[in-house]
């Protein structure tokens, strides 16, 4: 009789417990995931290669839009149907929002929420060990209890990225989330009610954390964090993320330091002097947007007007010339007429910004507002849906560097580097969402700036 196939069995050839970690979502998230191996390393859990392979499963799940629920609840039918034995544990933004939702899906072995996610090593090495031994800790806990989830609005931790050694996970631009939470109350938005009030990083840990990611080996970092540009302001003394960059430029000996998304009003002309002035700082600004309509706006929630947007993304132009300039931008959002969607196109032209663009509830594709690519003043927009030919999968689906190398194609660059978008914005969650819509630049921000092609007009049509 032919021997089985070694990958399901390797979790019986060691003596010690193995994990694996699957992560959904943004830059937060992973670096959230990155902190929970930190955890378990320190546990004594070995690594697994895939999930096929580990005793423990643990899934970091994002909650933004309903496609990403869908991707969670995909994944853990998956591994549960590849490796029965494996015990799954769900944490993360979905966990938070709908905990029992999750726990009745077969396989769902433990769902931990955000508000107890920096404990979740003490509940995930139990489940690897099985030996029936119980944690003083856990004691008077409910044994057959599979949600431990709490008030996310009294959790005050916040876990930093962690420091392997160089290539140990195949990044060379790793992400070290340095704030979490968010204190706005976009309208649209669920991330707040999942991830709580905005906590920093105290600035001593960050240049501790920067300091290890450069003994190791590591030359370029990311600044991550769910409202980035808030960092500092609930410290004792209060500080701002100027500060902090001010900081690990004159402190630590890290050679480039890239920043994720920063809202509109967080771009200080303090930020934007010292990042035009530091040849450490990568020339990329991301500005959400969302829309270019005051009306919208307003009904968004959002703290700024567009004559605002305008005056940063003018500041930043004028002490930046050839930066690669981004914002998020929402569609079809309750309310929205033709004319808030043509205030938004328009401005998005004429301030020439790469936009990631995504549609909010039911919105027909057939309908003129998505129909994009007039020429304009010697300029286009291209239109890239990405999953393509009626695919209406969300994007976790599709890999990140084949879903980047497939625009880059597109555009005629022949770059295959550079990470993956930051997905910290936050859209509806429980709109059926299509695949994003992006209008590509050909300077693309995610290439080093050294790298990165100058021209400031956008791509032509291919």
């Amino acid at each position: 009789m032919d021997a089985p196939p070694a990958s399901k069995y390797a979790q019986y050839n060691s003596l010690v417990a193995t994990y694996h970690v699957e992560n959904f979502g943004c830059r937060a998230t992973q670096a959230d995931g990155a902190a929970i191996e930190r955890q378990l390393l320190g546990r004594g859990l070995e690594r697994a290669s895939a999930a096929v392979e580990a005793e423990v499963v643990i899934l970091n799940t994002c909650t933004v839009t309903a496609s990403a629920d869908q991707d969670a609840r995909a994944a853990i039918r998956r591994i549960h149907r590849e490796n029965p034995a494996a015990r799954i544990l769900v944490t993360g933004c979905y966990a938070q929002r709908a905990p029992e939702e999750l726990s009745a899906l077969p396989g769902v072995s433990l769902v931990v929420g955000n508000s107890h996610k920096h404990e979740l090593a003490s509940y995930a090495a139990p489940l690897a060990n099985d030996s029936g031994f119980v944690a003083l800790h856990q004691i008077g806990l409910n044994p057959a209890s599979t949600v431990i989830v709490g008030d996310i609005f009294a959790h005050t931790e916040l876990s930093a990225a962690p420091v392997f050694e160089a290539g140990s996970f195949d990044k060379t631009r790793p992400n070290l989330k340095v704030q979490d939470g968010c204190n706005n109350r976009c309208s649209f938005c669920i991330i707040p009610s999942v991830r709580g009030r905005s906590r920093s990083l105290k600035l001593e840990q960050v240049l501790r954390e920067v300091d290890g990611l450069v003994a190791n080996g590591y030359r370029e970092i990311v600044l991550s964090g769910i409202n980035l540009g808030r960092w500092g302001r609930e410290l004792t003394p209060r500080m701002n993320f100027a500060a902090m960059l001010r900081a690990i430029l004159e402190r630590t000996a890290v050679e480039k330091i890239r920043i994720s998304s920063v809202e509109p009003m967080d771009w200080t002309d303090e930020v934007i002097e010292l990042v035009a002035a530091s040849p450490r700082i990568a020339k990329h600004a991301h500005v959400p947007l969302q829309s270019g309509s005051d009306r919208i706006l307003r009904r968004m929630h959002r703290k700024y007007r567009p004559w605002h947007y305008v005056d940063r993304i003018e500041r930043i132009r004028s002490a930046m010339p050839d930066a690669a300039i981004g914002a998020d931008v929402m569609v079809g959002f309750p309310g929205e007429t033709a004319d808030d969607f043509e205030q938004t196109r328009a401005l998005i032209e004429r301030h020439d910004c790469y936009v990631e663009r995504r549609r909010h509830g039911e919105r027909e594709r057939h309908d003129p507002a998505l129909q994009l690519g007039q020429r304009n003043g010697g300029s286009r927009l291209v239109l890239q849906a990405e999953g393509g030919g009626g695919d209406r999968r969300g994007h976790h689906d599709v890999p990140d560097q084949r879903r980047r190398r497939r625009m880059l194609q597109q555009l005629g660059c022949d770059d295959a580097g550079g990470d993956a978008d930051d997905r910290g914005q936050c859209h509806e969650p429980h709109s059926q969402v299509d695949p994003p819509l992006r209008f590509c630049q050909a300077q693309d921000p995610h290439v080093p700036s050294e790298h990165t092609p100058t021209g400031a007009g956008f791509a032509p049509v291919l």
